[in-house]
């Protein structure tokens, strides 16, 4: 569910004004607080005054009344008395009104003068001063008792807190008003400043990526990391379509020498199937010197194949399936001698290794990595120089090094050394497949290559491959003399080739044998004649073929559980077989591959395994 999002500018001026809003509201009650406590201090000491100004004012009438009589007769008039003391409650009355309070005034402790100024109503039926201080205190009205003795006159002075406060209540208007209009200039320079600061940089890194560009630095620590961080993401997703676009190339370039491979190995296998003929029948008329030239050109044949294969092997990506236990510091002591004679005398090589480092390679793999760097070791000295090699265990992983002390490599040539076709060799003197072989056959095994190079300063490759335990090679008890020269039965076998050509070579090579052979150039043609005669001891299949091909005869045959054939898979890719096809070749223990071109030999130790099955 796709949720609402604010803003950057609206989060931090939301923030402010709820911080602001509750920092006012507290503000104004702490001060509304101190306020009122200052008004109700402030109205006590003003009471105070009050009363005694009163007090004396009520001891002036009262002088006066004393000077207005004669002390020395002692006689004092009643009717003068009254008079004074009317005069001093109009005084007093007067003197209040002027202050803005309230007050009461009682005679003999009957209510003689009642006045109320802005104050609370009150009811009052000739209460005692105590009853009336009491009500008072429960309304929360301030006051001040005063009494009077010479005129028997006791008053209570009084304000409520309201009348004590309302002065003050302008000074929390003002404040409130000022803390407003601080807070809106506050809120003004804080977005001018996250506009300035924050909000044009970030407009602008959002533009610069919108349209697929890099923003140069903006001055803000974030941002900038940011920026890294998108320059980091954008540089793995080109590597990520630069790689894509190598694996889609090597599936074409596998696909394409897997076809190429197939064709040159059939053809391999119709040359060493002639030679295997002649040099039978040179056998027999005794001739050495073209039996010599034969095997020569049957060796060549069998390079070309292991060429075709090496092609294959560096075009595609698949998994090593088999069960490689290869002890590269063997090999690497094996190969010291070989690697030193191809060398300059100038150069010199090191070699500083253990036994007991395997790996998930094969032998041939292994020389290849091996052969590989120290070629382009070589080719990196231009003078006197040094190569060095250095095989060893490190935490569960086996580290092969080699280091140079030849010219070194840019940055840039550093980035493109494992590409296919990629080479600074001058032309004809490379192909640029070799480091590219060794980073797949690195990868094939789970490993991992680290390069080190300056102008200058040399180079050194490092490559890091899983160990792999070594079981030692099983004992062979020697096979008896008797068995060697066991002839093979005749066999009744079917070969099935759309070359007409290696179907000829099987014709005559297992003629030889006295063998029963049936040839069938397609699937469907092989299918029919199993249909007609399904007592076959063998068959030899081949697994690219026009029509429905062998994978789908392989399937019929596995289907015929009451015959079971041995049958020899024949192909000239070098591949791995697809998954069907390897699924049944698992269910199936007669069931075997053998890839072109092979010799007669490996053709005869078929038939000679499947006789000896034979009752």
């Amino acid at each position: 569910m796709h949720q609402k999002a604010l803003s950057l500018g609206r989060y931090i001026i939301i923030t402010y004004l709820v911080f602001f809003l509750l920092f006012l509201i507290i503000s104004i009650s702490l001060l509304w607080k101190s306020i009122q406590h200052l008004a109700l201090k402030n109205n006590e000491v003003y009471l105070e005054t009050v009363s005694y100004k009163a007090r004396l004012l009520l001891q002036n009438t009262y002088t006066d009344y004393l000077l207005s009589t004669n002390p020395a007769q002692q006689i004092f008039p009643r009717e003068m008395f009254l008079l004074r003391r009317t005069e001093a409650l109009t005084k007093l009355e007067n003197f209040f009104k002027t202050k803005g309070i309230s007050f009461v005034i009682w005679l003999n402790k009957d209510l003689f003068s009642y006045h109320v100024h802005n104050s609370p109503k009150i009811a009052l039926k000739k209460p005692s001063p105590p009853s009336l201080k009491k009500y008072l205190q429960n309304k929360d009205i301030m006051f001040k008792y005063v009494y009077f003795d010479p005129f028997k006159i006791s008053f209570l002075v009084f304000r409520t807190k309201e009348e004590a406060i309302t002065p003050f209540k302008n000074e929390i208007y003002l404040f409130f008003c000022a803390g407003i209009f601080l807070a809106l200039i506050a809120l003004a320079v804080t977005y001018f400043i996250y506009y300035y600061l924050v909000g044009r940089p970030l407009e602008r890194l959002t533009k610069s990526l919108s349209a697929n560009e890099l923003p140069g630095p903006t001055g803000i620590f974030e941002f900038d990391h940011l920026v890294e961080i998108v320059k980091k993401a954008l540089d793995r997703e080109r590597r990520l379509v630069e790689s894509l676009a190598v694996s889609e190339k090597l599936v074409a370039l596998g696909t394409l020498a897997g076809g190429y491979a197939h064709e040159f190995n059939n053809l391999l296998q119709v040359i060493i199937g002639n030679l295997e003929v002649a040099s039978i029948a040179c056998q027999d008329k005794n001739c050495p010197k073209a039996q010599d030239k034969l095997q020569t050109i049957k060796e060549a044949s069998l390079r070309g194949a292991a060429l075709a294969n090496k092609i294959l092997t560096i075009s595609r990506t698949e998994k090593i399936s088999a069960k490689y236990e290869t002890d590269l510091g063997k090999i690497l002591k094996d190969l010291e001698e070989s690697l030193s004679h191809g060398l300059r005398r100038e150069i010199r090589l090191t070699i500083d290794t253990q036994e007991g480092l395997g790996v998930h390679l094969s032998a041939e793999q292994v020389q290849d990595i091996i052969v590989n760097l120290v070629s382009n070791a070589k080719d990196a000295i231009s003078g006197p120089g040094r190569i060095s090699l250095k095989a060893y265990a490190e935490r569960g992983n086996v580290i092969l090094e080699v280091s140079d002390t030849g010219k070194g490599m840019d940055e840039e040539t550093k980035k493109r050394i494992f590409d296919p076709f990629f080479t600074t060799k001058a032309p004809g003197q490379g192909t640029g497949l070799g480091l590219f072989a060794v980073y797949q056959l690195v990868k094939l095994a789970k490993g991992n290559i680290e390069v080190e190079s300056n102008p200058n300063h040399g180079t050194r490759i490092r490559i890091i491959l899983p160990q792999q335990s070594i079981s030692p090679p099983p004992k062979k008890p020697p096979k008896p003399a008797q068995e060697l020269e066991t002839k093979i039965k005749p066999l009744r076998i079917l070969v099935v080739d759309d070359e007409q050509s290696i179907l000829e070579n099987f014709r005559e090579l297992l003629n030889l044998d006295k063998h029963h052979v049936t040839l069938a150039s397609s699937a469907e043609e092989a299918y029919e004649k199993i249909k007609k005669d399904p007592n076959f001891h063998i068959i030899f299949l081949d697994l690219s073929m026009p029509g429905k091909g062998g994978e789908w005869l392989l399937r019929e045959i596995s289907k015929q559980r009451e015959y079971d054939y041995h049958v020899v898979l024949m192909t000239g890719h070098t591949g791995l077989l697809s998954s069907e096809t390897t699924k049944i070749f698992e269910n199936k223990k007669n069931f075997k591959i053998l890839h072109k071109p092979f010799s007669w030999t490996e053709i005869k130790k078929i038939l000679k395994e499947v006789s000896s099955c034979l009752k």
